[in-house]
């Protein structure tokens, strides 16, 4: 999906319905911004409603964070086994 918008004087840019839609995305909710290489991330933070996880999915594809996290535990494990 690739749709252009404008940004307005004010810095502000009004996300496409669609892509509201997808992310279950209303007035009010937060979206964090980040810079990744040459990109602008936004990634909603307020979508999880009524317990919907699948509003997340999808959300750490492409990212390291899984295996950071294993790597961490494993490291602990073997600290607690250390004399």
């Amino acid at each position: 999906m690739l749709e252009v918008i404008r940004v307005s004087t004010d810095g502000q840019v009004d996300l496409p319905t669609a892509v509201r839609k997808r992310f279950g995305l209303r007035q009010g909710d937060r979206v964090a911004v980040s810079i990744e290489n040459d990109r602008i991330i936004l990634q909603p933070l307020d979508v999880l409603r009524d317990g919907d996880w699948r509003h997340w999915r999808g959300v750490l594809a492409n990212t390291n964070a899984l295996t950071a996290h294993l790597e961490e535990h494993a490291r602990e494990v073997a600290d607690d086994r250390l004399p």
